[in-house]
């Protein structure tokens, strides 16, 4: 009898552990759900308009606009009937993804063209490619977490895709946007991770960057777009904003996709957290969308729906600021055009 209750109490206490287990990961869980889709666990959810604010018929675009993030930023517009042009490197996986989307109701009008940030050529091919006299929104969405290549450029390919060739296809399209208009540039608080680049603007410096994991790598060209828009703000001469924006922890395969670094962090790690505490790539668009579909002030850093303060020191670094917006002109040979 003595061993038969032991064992139930053993058991007993088994089961009351998993419970308790359980119920603090679902309650983790759901904090950090939270936090991510509002930017803090009592700040308001970022809200959409119901209404398109700039009329049928105006054009916005989207980069990486065929999957995750980007696809759910396009659903939203094609909802307020916005004239939309999605840049992404796989325009037959970018029209199969639109053509569903067309496919669940009616909206605006979508158009996919090819565009690779890696090769500034391109993205010079892009914006050549687009004819309007109405654009009012630019979402630069598409990024890469961490590779160690190098561009036709001669730029690291994070550093190009996830600012350089940003910086550019926002200078090409600067003159066609209409006064009103708004720019968006999805950051991250990774940027907590981002170290001086002054002496490396390129993001060569393996190894530098690639301890842990990429984690700094991502994190300075994710600094380099909050830099990116305090830049824009002060120069830009025409009623057209720029905001950087965190979207949220999102459950999507970033960590997986143009990442060079391999390893069981990589593989088990980052997939159970993100899974445990990221939200769905329709939340973590909405912020986005509300930049680009609401007046703002200029220059801000977003995470949710509220302005917060950037993550990182060097965020406030004029001598870096300046320093980034020169080497960028230098190195794309363009800037904005008043």
């Amino acid at each position: 009898p003595f061993e038969f209750f032991h064992k139930v109490f053993q058991m007993g206490w088994v089961v009351n552990s998993s419970v308790s287990i359980l119920l603090f990961v679902v309650c983790l869980s759901f904090i950090g759900q939270q936090w991510n889709a509002r930017g803090g666990l009592f700040d308001p959810l970022p809200e959409v308009p119901a209404i398109n604010p700039d009329g049928e018929g105006a054009m916005a675009v989207v980069t990486g606009g065929a999957a995750g993030l980007g696809l759910e930023m396009v659903k939203g517009l094609y909802k307020l009937k916005y004239k939309i042009v999605v840049g992404c490197r796989d325009v037959k996986k970018g029209e199969a993804a639109i053509s569903r989307i067309v496919e669940e109701g009616e909206g605006g009008e979508i158009e996919v063209k090819h565009l690779d940030l890696s090769s500034l050529q391109s993205v010079r091919t892009f914006a050549a490619s687009i004819e309007t006299d109405n654009l009012k929104i630019l979402i630069n969405n598409a990024g890469i977490w961490a590779s160690q290549q190098i561009t036709e450029d001669g730029i690291g390919k994070t550093a190009q895709v996830n600012h350089y060739g940003g910086f550019l296809l926002c200078n090409l399209l600067y003159p066609l946007m209409r006064e009103g208009g708004r720019i968006v540039l999805v950051s991250s608080a990774m940027a907590r991770e981002a170290v001086s680049f002054l002496a490396d603007p390129l993001l060569l410096d393996k190894e530098m960057y690639f301890s842990p994991r990429g984690g700094k790598l991502y994190g300075t060209s994710k600094l380099m777009n909050i830099l990116h828009c305090q830049g824009f703000a002060k120069r830009a001469k025409r009623d057209i904003t720029c905001a950087s924006v965190h979207p949220g922890i999102i459950k999507t395969n970033l960590h997986r996709e143009e990442n060079d670094q391999s390893g069981w962090v990589r593989e088990y790690i980052l997939p159970l957290v993100w899974g445990l505490i990221g939200i769905s790539p329709e939340q973590g668009a909405k912020s986005s969308l509300m930049l680009a579909t609401t007046a703002h002030p200029s220059g801000r850093y977003y995470h949710g729906a509220s302005p917060q303060d950037p993550p990182n020191e060097l965020c406030e670094d004029l001598e870096l600021e300046n320093f980034l917006w020169d080497k960028s002109v230098e190195l794309t040979k363009s800037d904005l055009q008043q």
